[in-house]
């Protein structure tokens, strides 16, 4: 959020929001030592102010959710709920850590650090602090529409940028900042961790089959209504 140009970010886990803050913090924060007092990071939606969010510009960027899913899955397995960096095996004490995608699919809570610590135990890579690895992991697994749409259905927010389109996006979101506040703000965006994994037909051939598809339409089935998404052959090239 900056108080000088007006505006707030929603930042949603697995939709470029690496590449977003980044973005922000490099025109904002030239000195990343000497970040200026009005550029606050809030944990909570409900740290801001209701005067704020009426009056500044409110942003979000969103992902289709089934490469957003697939990301989602690799991010948290890879480096964050398991031993060994997700190697998926504890030789001496027998059963892989590894969760299969299948069973993501099916239920994304198949990820919940409660469960990869119970079975089987040696999985586990946090012993302490448990309640922020569970908040860490639902971040990610959660849908996106619950941080755009209030309670009633309505959108909260002025502009929904797309992570298909980000770069373009991103650049109207910064038109629409600077015609609104008379401001000169500046952002270039470069999409971070680019490759495979962000093309949609690509994640689609590597991870899914026909039951994969429907778990995971069926977990997100709110981020496909809300906001038009089609399956990942369709936006390949949207």
């Amino acid at each position: 959020m900056s108080d000088r140009y007006r505006f707030i970010y929603i930042r949603l886990p697995k939709a470029s929001s690496s590449s977003v803050v980044r973005a922000l913090r490099r025109m904002l924060c030239p000195n990343v030592h000497a970040c200026p007092p009005d550029l606050l990071e809030q944990r909570s939606l409900s740290e801001v102010s209701a005067e704020k969010w009426a009056a500044y510009i409110v942003f979000t960027a969103v992902r289709n959710p089934f490469t957003r899913a697939a990301s989602a899955y690799s991010f948290l397995t890879a480096r964050h709920l398991f031993n060994k960096l997700g190697t998926g095996n504890d030789a001496p004490r027998g059963k892989p850590c590894a969760v299969p995608f299948s069973e993501f699919a099916a239920s994304s809570h198949a990820l919940s650090h409660r469960r990869v610590c119970a079975v089987p135990p040696h999985c586990c890579a946090f012993v302490e602090d448990t309640g922020w690895v569970e908040h860490f992991v639902d971040l990610h697994i959660s849908d996106q529409a619950h941080a755009v749409f209030d309670a009633a259905g309505r959108n909260a927010v002025d502009f929904i940028a797309r992570t298909e389109h980000l770069v373009a996006d991103m650049a109207e979101v910064v038109r629409i900042i600077n015609a609104r506040e008379g401001s000169a703000l500046n952002i270039t965006i470069k999409q971070l961790n680019a490759g495979p994994h962000l093309d949609a037909a690509a994640v689609h051939k590597r991870m899914y089959d026909a039951a994969t598809m429907r778990g995971v339409a069926k977990q997100y089935a709110v981020d496909l209504l809300r906001f038009g998404f089609l399956e990942p052959l369709a936006t390949a090239t949207g």
